[in-house]
């Protein structure tokens, strides 16, 4: 296989991205997020959770692993080939509710682009969910 000059290669790719929030009425808010990952030679993938954030789990497939830390974020080792696997974060994230109008919510950032976002949130009291996709 060639390649083209100036061509550039993914190392991996987030094919689906979907958080939860469940956002409390203490100013504080559980975050879980999923990435389906398909790597083709990055090591890790970088995750920056929002401001603030405590992380709890991270896991590969359903087992538990040991992210490291970075300056950009949380470095979740990915395993070697092209098959899809599944990151998964669960943390606690600072989130107050609004007093009046919009809830500004914090997405994860990630080292590798994300060809789906889903986003799924939950209000205490039964004020509402929210949830939603974004193709880019």
């Amino acid at each position: 296989m060639s390649w083209a000059d100036d061509t550039e290669v993914l190392a991996a790719q987030v094919d689906r991205l979907r958080v939860d929030v469940g956002v409390g009425e203490a100013g504080r808010a559980a975050y879980q997020m999923w990435a389906e990952v398909r790597n083709r030679g990055a090591e890790h993938l970088v995750v920056e959770l929002p401001a603030g954030a405590e992380l709890i789990a991270a896991g590969r497939d359903g087992r538990p692993v040991e992210p490291g830390r970075s300056a950009t974020g949380w470095t979740v080792p990915l395993a070697a080939g092209g098959e899809r696997q599944v990151i998964h974060l669960a943390s606690v994230v600072p989130l107050a509710l609004p007093d009046a109008g919009r809830l500004g919510l914090p997405l994860p950032a990630l080292s590798a682009p994300a060809a789906w976002i889903e986003v799924s949130v939950q209000l205490p009291g039964g004020s509402g969910n929210s949830s939603g996709g974004q193709r880019e």
